[in-house]
């Protein structure tokens, strides 16, 4: 039935000119009424046999009844005369119903009713006549009409109700299922004294009411209300239980359903898994008394599943998955399952996600505020000296645990030197610098103990030689005492330029100018006409034939590259837009390759700064190997983060300063980066 029919409805019987209508012969009117006649057979049938009504479904012209024994009937338009016999069925003081005629009772030829639960009368046609016969042999005239057998069908309270053309009603009930599902399998096993399971019964009525037995020990049932409840079972111990759970719908129906309990367990105390990068195992405690089997989901290839599986005493097992080495930077997911070979304990499988590290991974982020005495204002940059690495904050370098991002000591800068600019070249020489306006000198200090900072100069720049806002950011490639080249970076408010030095052999290269001899050049940078502010350049190597990076807050954003006497190359294309900051550039040589790095702040509260890590074999065409999101490098919300909303007390030009640090190690690269808008530093083990 359409389970949306909650109201009557009703078949109406057409008089006769509608049924001449719609039938093209006498024969078809026949089969019609015979079908209908069927019909009431095997509604009285269903009442007496205690068949219910399944479903009740519109079709065109009136209703398909099915019935739960798997008989359907199709109820449709009868025929309706206004003087017309009427066939129908009533209930007699037997509580038997026999087929009436024209409101008579319907005898057979030794003058017996004829049961409408039996069979059906038969119906045939004759020169227009219609003829009814209880047997098939004495037939009587019936005449030219005949009334139509089911007038009408109303469902309501789960009750359909037949009308037959004489006004008799036939009340079949409608089926309500009744069952009961519980929240543990028919078989389970226990490894506590006490078990408790929910229950949940489909169908039934208001009355609904559970009852259950346990074998050998008490249980307890506790309804929520006529559908939910709980089981408790127990105290269990060392035995096997049935537990038998009756249900009915307070009304006609009863069910019941055994459960099944076994002393044991099936569990692990393992909830998920991290493992390394590299080939190794995973290894899954599970106690257990039953037997199990092992596998990943379908399509995982990098985990593996040992064959044999095992049963024992209730101990503890190691269930151990091969896991194979993640060849790339980042992490990747799967599930391993471990479940009990008979599936009726399928509901206590175990599910463990597994995570395996990429070969680039956070060791750790912090927020910068919390060094002691750090200021958020301003510039900053990053070296490695030794084992740490170093932070210089202006007025402070603070030494850092690579490990931790703790700080583990601080460097006293010497007497009248700010440090904009730490750098410590690739023999370990330490240097300091700090950046000059126009109509002042920068100096690069070489410090041969940074514990006892005695600076000797290396060499300045005076920035009246060059028209420039400001001028700073030092990279050196080499060493300073042999063979290097040291760039620093200058803007002024139409382009900017990149000032380097070549060393060769401990000696700076003099390049004849207009001013006469000095020991710096210069080229512009990639932005000639455009506003240049916070640039890098960095030196691709040891020497000027190498060429040259460069990126900025300008123009494009892009990562530049420029060779001995070309032109500047696009490297790398950023795709950002006029929001980040691009002030540093860190290179490496990590395993025989080349690596660069940049970061990618912003001044805005749009997104964290990334960190990018970038293959630069060939430095004219970089190609990305990992970039480090940094939306969850700390619990603090990074949209509230120090420098970076627009304001007009915001130190705009000093908060937009961020740097990162490429440092090669026996393990692993290092790339270490920090963003003052943010407050933010944080490191990434590449192994």
């Amino acid at each position: 039935m359409s389970m949306a029919l909650v109201a009557v409805m009703a078949i109406s019987c057409y008089d006769d000119s509608k049924v001449w209508e719609k039938l093209d012969s006498l024969e078809s009117q026949l089969a019609e009424l015979t079908s209908q006649v069927n019909s009431v057979s095997t509604i009285v049938s269903a009442l007496e046999k205690n068949v219910y009504v399944k479903a009740v479904t519109e079709v065109t012209g009136g209703y398909e009844i099915e019935f739960t024994d798997g008989k359907k009937v199709t109820v449709k338009d009868g025929k309706d005369g206004a003087d017309a016999p009427e066939i129908g069925a009533v209930m007699d003081v037997d509580g038997v119903y026999y087929w009436t005629l024209d409101g008579e009772w319907l005898l057979d030829a030794a003058g017996n009713k004829v049961p409408a639960g039996m069979g059906q009368p038969k119906l045939k046609t004759e020169d227009g006549q219609w003829y009814i016969s209880a047997d098939g042999k004495d037939w009587a005239l019936i005449g030219p009409d005949v009334a139509c057998t089911i007038a009408k069908v109303a469902v309501a309270d789960n009750v359909v109700t037949f009308t037959l053309a004489d006004g008799t009603e036939i009340a079949v009930p409608m089926f309500i299922g009744l069952d009961i599902t519980f929240s543990v399998a028919e078989e389970n096993i226990y490894d506590k004294s006490i078990v408790s399971f929910e229950y949940t019964i489909v169908g039934g009525t208001e009355k609904n009411r559970v009852a259950a037995l346990c074998s050998g020990t008490n249980v307890v049932v506790t309804p929520t209300d006529a559908t939910t409840g709980t089981i408790t079972v127990g105290p269990l111990a060392n035995a096997d239980y049935e537990v038998v759970v009756w249900v009915t719908d307070g009304v006609s129906k009863t069910i019941f359903k055994t459960l099944k309990y076994s002393q044991g367990t099936f569990k692990t105390e393992t909830t998920e898994v991290v493992v390394d990068f590299i080939e190794g195992t995973l290894t899954v405690p599970v106690a257990t008394n039953i037997e199990y089997v092992a596998y990943v989901n379908e399509g995982c290839d990098w985990i593996t599943v040992p064959e044999e599986t095992k049963a024992a005493e209730i101990v503890t097992e190691d269930v151990v998955f091969n896991v194979a080495e993640n060849l790339e930077m980042t992490p990747r997911t799967d599930t391993v399952y471990i479940a009990p070979k008979n599936e009726l304990y399928a509901s206590l499988t175990i599910e463990i996600p597994v995570t395996q590290k990429g070969r680039a991974n956070k060791v750790w982020s912090k927020e910068v505020t919390s060094y002691e005495g750090y200021d958020a204002t301003q510039k900053v940059r990053l070296a490695k000296y030794g084992d740490n690495i170093l932070l210089a904050n202006t007025t402070k370098v603070y030494v850092l645990d690579p490990a931790t991002g703790e700080a583990v000591n601080t460097i006293a800068m010497p007497e009248g030197v700010t440090a904009h600019s730490v750098l410590v070249d690739d023999a370990g020489n330490f240097m300091i610098a700090a950046d000059a306006a126009y109509g002042a000198t920068t100096t690069l200090y070489l410090v041969p103990d940074p514990t006892n900072p005695v600076p000797e100069e290396l060499l300045s720049f005076d920035t009246n030689n060059y028209y420039c806002v400001e001028a700073g950011n030092f990279r050196v490639k080499g060493n300073v005492k042999d063979d290097a080249v040291v760039t620093l970076t200058v803007a002024d408010g139409g382009s900017g330029a990149v000032i380097f030095w070549e060393i060769v052999d401990g000696e700076f290269t003099e390049v004849p100018t207009d001013w006469g001899p000095r020991t710096w050049d210069y080229v512009v940078g990639p932005y000639s006409g455009w506003a240049v502010a916070t640039t890098c350049a960095a030196p691709v190597g040891t020497s000027l034939a190498d060429g040259l990076f460069f990126v900025g807050y300008a123009s494009d954003y892009n990562l530049k590259y420029k060779a001995s006497g070309a032109e500047w190359v696009t490297s790398y294309v950023t795709g950002s837009s006029w929001m980040e900051n691009y002030n540093c550039i860190a290179t490496a040589e990590w395993k025989g390759n080349q690596y660069a790095a940049i970061v990618m702040g912003c001044h805005f509260d749009y997104d964290a700064t990334d960190a990018v890590l970038l293959d630069v074999n060939d430095p004219t065409a970089a190609k990305l190997v990992y970039k480090h999101a940094g939306d969850g490098d700390a619990d603090w919300d990074w949209t509230a983060g120090v420098n970076n909303s627009w304001t007009a007390d915001r130190p705009q030009s000093a908060a937009t300063f961020s740097d990162v640090l490429l440092a090669s190690t026996e393990d692993a690269l290092l790339m270490v980066y920090i963003d003052n808008s943010y407050g933010t530093i944080g490191c990434v083990a590449i192994q």
